[in-house]
């Protein structure tokens, strides 16, 4: 579960699967008013020419600011809940091998994360 308060960020969320050479991106756009997961830089595995892609789900409204996320990762897909089921998306990910790193990131300018819990699921 991850809690993000908008400031002046354009765009902020999690990278998840993130390595070396790539990561699969699960945000917020602003200015659009969208949740989404970018999955154009996830790994080299090939599976497609149309599966390097960004996918959207509206989210218009934040309550108080406040983006509240839970997302649930595993090697093969990820799953995404904004706002307890406003939006929801599900993506097919390939992640190369040691892509494990799980990042917040801000565009544009700032956001605070004033909570951030993580679960081992494999435990």
């Amino acid at each position: 579960m991850a809690e993000f308060r908008l400031d002046t960020a354009t765009s902020f969320g999690l990278d998840v699967f993130a390595g070396e050479a790539g990561r699969t991106r699960v945000g917020y756009d602003v200015a659009a008013g969208e949740l989404v997961v970018d999955r154009t830089a996830s790994g080299s595995t090939p599976v497609s020419a149309t599966f390097p892609a960004k996918h959207g789900a509206p989210l218009l409204a934040l309550p108080d600011g406040v983006l509240r996320l839970r997302l649930i990762a595993d090697r093969s897909c990820v799953e995404v809940y904004a706002d307890r089921g406003q939006a929801v998306l599900t993506e097919p990910v390939f992640p190369d091998a040691g892509s494990d790193a799980l990042r917040p990131f801000a565009t544009g300018g700032r956001v605070l994360v004033p909570s951030l819990e993580v679960f081992d699921l494999t435990a």
